[in-house]
């Protein structure tokens, strides 16, 4: 049985990819999703429940994967896989809800890997995306803390059909990561012209007032910059540890290219204070 199925896995037309373009993989509720890479899997997280995922039996190369009975193209919400290889080639892939292809075998290679964007770099109008060599010493923690269960149930804000929401901070090695979300559920793709973390200062009066103070930002998991309509994305942002005072606190800002939905969140000091470790 075992050598049936390698053959069909070398025999069966899959699609590839070349690096660079923009990879989409299908899933569906009555078939198996294959994703046959060339090395074994080290890591993987993906961004919803409505995909089951699991390495395959016969090959640590081979991810399986499925959407769960019930979802349908209403309520699915397209989102994103996050693949780390032994290699330490990295993926990054929409997931996407399609019940009319024959076929759900894909094929990757090492030299298909993405690279990591920049991420504190805003790009001016018709200037490419600059991109960095993935740094190693941060993306083995990216799955950890994309695995923590949310921790804030209460941190997030909602504009016109758009969302931000902060799931949890995690620790390791002097450096905090924080996880959050962005939804767009209308009809208008969400452009991400940056995402900043500003720490601010309380100055108590009568009148309220902040002093603020960019946070430089170590490095990000990659991430796309485009939601379409009914997709989700999520992403962890690496900052050096710091402690706050009383009067201090961080902002979380996500802010829209050409458009006015823009979202932001306070991190209070308790929320750092109560980071996992990973």
């Amino acid at each position: 049985m075992k050598n049936l199925i390698i053959i069909f896995f070398l025999f069966f037309p899959v699609f590839s990819f070349s690096y660079g373009q923009n990879q989409s993989v299908a899933v569906c509720i009555t078939k198996t999703t294959y994703m046959v890479f060339d090395t074994p899997v080290k890591e993987y997280n993906v961004g919803t429940r409505d995909v089951q995922i699991h390495t395959n039996l016969i090959s640590s190369s081979v991810l399986s994967l499925q959407a769960k009975p019930g979802v349908t193209d209403e309520n699915y919400i397209k989102t994103n896989l996050f693949v780390l290889l032994e290699t330490g080639a990295i993926f990054y892939f929409d997931i996407v809800l399609d019940e009319t292809r024959e076929n759900y075998m894909y094929n990757f290679q090492n030299t298909d890997a993405v690279e990591i964007q920049t991420n504190a770099e805003v790009k001016s109008s018709g200037e490419q995306e600059k991109q960095k060599t993935p740094n190693f010493e941060y993306e083995e923690n990216y799955t950890k803390v994309l695995a923590l269960r949310d921790m804030f149930a209460n941190a997030s804000v909602s504009l016109q059909e758009s969302s931000l929401a902060l799931n949890a901070i995690g620790y390791k090695d002097n450096m905090l990561y924080f996880k959050f979300t962005v939804k767009n559920t209308s009809g208008i793709d969400y452009d991400i012209e940056y995402i900043k973390f500003m720490k601010r200062l309380k100055n108590r009066g009568k009148t309220q007032s902040f002093q603020e103070m960019e946070l430089p930002v170590a490095d990000n998991m990659p991430h796309k910059d485009k939601l379409e309509k009914g997709q989700q994305n999520a992403f962890v942002f690496v900052l050096n540890k710091l402690t706050l005072s009383r009067d201090e606190e961080i902002l979380l800002e996500v802010k829209e290219a050409q458009g006015e939905r823009n979202l932001s969140i306070v991190i209070p000091a308790y929320f750092i204070t109560s980071a996992k470790k990973l």
